[in-house]
C-alpha cells in the first residue's frame, strides 16, 4: 500500500482515481500502489460525475487519455500518486520496470531504476532479477555481470535463477572460461547447481561440437545426483547426430531409457534425420517403428524428415 507523506490530508482523490482506473481494466489497476476497498455498484458507475477539484480533474483528464499504452499509463499514474504526496512502494516500481524490459526498453528501465535510487528506492532482488533477465536478452551479458556484483555489494542474496540466466547468456556468447568461473563461484557459495544449469552447459557443448566437454557435464551430473531429463539426453543425442556418430547417438537413446527416461518426439526425429542423412533406411524405419510401440505419436517434422530422406 502506499504510504501517507505529511501534509496529504484526504484519500478522496486518490480513491476517485481508482474507481476510474478500474472502469478502463483490472491489469492497469495492478499498477497502482493502492487498492481502495470498492463496492461492484461503485466500479461500474465510475463514468458518473462526482464532485472535484482542481486536482482530481487533472487526473481524470490523465485517466480519459484512450491514446495511451499500458505503460505510458502506469507512469501517468506513477506520476499522479508522486504528486499527491505518496511514496509507491516497490511492487509498483517493479511492474514498470518489468513492463518497460518486456518492451524491449531496456535503457528506458536502466533509467527508471537509476531515478529511483536517487530518490531515495532501494531496488530489491525482483528489479535485479529482471533487469538481468532483460540485459541477457538482449546480449548485455557484460552489464548483466556488472549488475550482478553490483546485488553482491548491496547484500542481495543471490540464487540460483540469476546464475542460471548469466550462465545462459555466457554460453551463448561462447564465453566458456567466465561461465566455468560463475559456475564454481555458485558451488563456493553454496548455491548448487541444479539440471537446469547442467542443461545449458551441455545443450551449448552439444551444438558446439564439444562432445567430450559435453559429456562429462553429463557425469558431473550423475555423480551429484542431479537426474538428466529429457532435454539433458536429447542435447547428446542432437551432439552425435550433428557430428555424424549415430552409434553413440543411439547408445544415449537407449541410456535414456534404461534410466527410465522417456524418450519423446525430438529424441527420435532428431535421430530419423540423423539416418536420413547417411542414407540409413533400414534404421529410419526401425527407429519410427519403435516410435509408435512407445506411444510417441509422429509430428510433422518426423513425416517431413521421412520424405526428405526417401526422395
Amino acid at each position: 500500500m502506499a504510504k501517507k507523506v505529511t501534509g496529504i490530508h484526504e484519500l478522496e482523490p486518490f480513491a476517485a482515481l481508482s474507481a476510474q482506473v478500474a472502469s478502463l481494466s483490472h491489469q492497469v489497476l495492478a499498477l497502482t500502489t493502492q487498492r481502495i476497498p470498492q463496492s461492484a455498484e461503485y466500479v461500474a458507475a465510475s463514468s458518473m460525475t462526482v464532485p472535484m477539484n482542481e486536482a482530481s480533474q487533472e487526473q481524470v483528464q490523465y485517466i480519459n487519455n484512450r491514446n495511451y499504452n499500458y505503460r505510458d499509463f502506469g507512469f501517468s499514474v506513477l506520476a499522479i500518486i508522486l504528486k499527491l504526496g505518496y511514496h509507491p512502494n516497490s511492487i509498483t516500481l517493479n511492474t514498470l520496470v518489468k513492463g518497460l524490459c518486456l518492451q524491449g526498453n531496456i535503457a528506458g528501465a536502466v533509467r527508471l531504476v537509476e531515478e529511483m535510487e536517487k530518490n531515495g528506492y532501494k531496488p530489491n532482488a525482483i528489479t535485479c532479477g529482471t533487469m538481468l533477465n532483460a540485459l541477457c536478452k538482449i546480449g548485455q551479458t557484460s552489464m548483466a555481470i556488472r549488475l550482478l556484483r553490483k546485488m553482491e555489494e548491496g547484500n542481495f542474496e543471490l540464487d540460483l535463477t540469476a546464475y542460471n540466466t548469466i550462465i545462459d547468456s555466457l554460453c551463448k556468447d561462447s564465453r566458456w572460461r567466465e561461465a566455468t568461473t560463475l559456475l564454481n563461484e555458485m558451488v563456493r557459495k553454496k548455491i548448487m547447481p541444479d539440471v537446469y544449469t547442467f542443461n545449458i552447459l551441455a545443450g551449448t557443448l552439444c551444438k558446439k561440437g564439444m562432445l567430450t566437454e559435453a559429456k562429462e557435464v553429463f557425469d558431473v551430473m550423475i555423480e551429484r545426483g542431479i537426474r538428466p531429463n529429457t532435454i539433458t539426453y536429447n542435447s547428446l543425442i542432437d551432439g552425435y547426430c550433428l557430428q555424424n556418430k549415430l552409434k553413440d547417438a543411439i547408445k544415449a537413446l537407449n541410456m535414456m531409457v534404461e534410466r527410465s527416461c522417456s524418450p519423446n518426439v525430438v529424441s527420435y526425429n532428431t535421430l530419423i534425420n540423423g539416418f536420413c542423412k547417411k542414407k540409413g533406411i533400414d534404421e529410419v524405419m526401425n527407429l519410427f517403428r519403435e516410435m509408435s510401440n512407445k506411444g510417441v505419436t509422429p509430428n510433422v517434422v518426423t513425416y517431413s524428415t521421412l520424405i526428405g530422406g526417401f526422395c
